[in-house]
């Protein structure tokens, strides 16, 4: 029973070894760089937003509603400015 069961986890450890040489041929090497790059860049931006509105509702005292419209006027000027930096780049 237990030789079974090894055997079965030995040959879906071959196909996933197997499907990441496939997957490793298909995408260039700095992709798994720039994956990760990505998932952390958008953790430090929601990090961020979180301490903003604690930041805003907490030291500040300023109204839940406020804050609010404070958040989603920053959510805007960032990318709105990320268009017009693109567009001066050009």
């Amino acid at each position: 029973m237990w030789f079974h069961i090894i055997s079965k986890i030995s040959v879906y450890k071959v196909k996933m070894t197997l499907w990441l040489q496939n997957l490793r041929k298909k995408f260039p090497s700095a992709v798994p760089f720039t994956l990760t790059i990505c998932f952390l860049e958008r953790y430090a931006a929601i990090s961020i937003i979180a301490i903003l509105v604690l930041y805003l509702n907490k030291k500040i005292n300023v109204d839940p509603s406020a804050s609010t419209a404070i958040l989603h006027a920053n959510d805007f000027l960032v990318y709105i400015f990320t268009i017009v930096g693109a567009i001066i780049g050009d």
